[in-house]
């Protein structure tokens, strides 16, 4: 059975009142939050709006979670409904661990990580139903679901924390080299430090492929 985990726990619900209204049968969804509202801020109102819709048995408010790539490996679907993004490092995140993503295609962040239909789903900012839809077309189709997180886990491959730390290292040599009386780093330290997150890039895809085996 497909499960779904879900972020921007403030506006998590919408999806499943429109899934509800549909006579779609419900699936697990674990709401889990690195801010305040799965622990204070709008939990009371998130719990009254599970139990006014009969989810209790459906809906977990997880509250916050310190090892969030632990519950991902649970999950089958990752949800993001946010109204805006500074990036969306957690859709990153959830892409690592091969889930596919239904986000909502607000400004400055999904559109850049999610290919749509290929390794996500993207729905206008605050279309509960187009949210819903979204996440019934992967729960249905077991075959999408699996092609499209496999195409995640891929494309999540740019930014791999040694690739970005490559692009870093490239971007410094660059502006040292501009620098008038600069010296570029030297061969041992550029070796030392590429070697370090190439073996932090290789341990982040070994949990995850053993996270991944486990669920399955």
């Amino acid at each position: 059975m497909a499960k779904s985990a879900s972020r921007s726990a403030g506006r998590a619900a919408a999806p499943l009142r429109a899934s509800t209204n549909s006579g779609s049968t419900p699936v697990p969804v674990n709401v889990a939050s690195s801010s305040g509202d799965t622990t204070g801020n709008e939990r009371s109102t998130l719990a009254a709006l599970v139990d006014s819709l009969g989810l209790n048995g459906h809906v977990f408010l997880n509250g916050h979670v310190d090892d969030l790539e632990a519950e991902l490996a649970k999950a089958s679907i990752a949800v993001s409904s946010s109204d805006r993004e500074s990036f969306g490092m957690t859709l990153v995140e959830a892409m690592r661990c091969g889930l596919p993503v239904v986000a909502t295609d607000c400004p400055l962040g999904p559109r850049e990580i999610i290919t749509r239909g290929v390794d996500g789903h993207l729905v206008g900012p605050g279309d509960a139903d187009g949210l819903a839809a979204a996440l019934c077309d992967l729960i249905r189709d077991d075959t999408r679901r699996r092609r499209m997180g496999e195409a995640a886990r891929r494309n999540s491959a740019r930014y791999a924390p040694g690739h970005i730390a490559e692009q870093h290292l490239n971007l410094y040599r660059d502006l040292l080299r501009r620098g008038p009386g600069r010296r570029p780093p030297g061969r041992l330290p550029e070796a030392a430090h590429r070697a370090r997150t190439a073996a932090l890039d290789v341990a982040h895809t070994l949990r995850s492929t053993a996270r991944r085996a486990m669920k399955r």
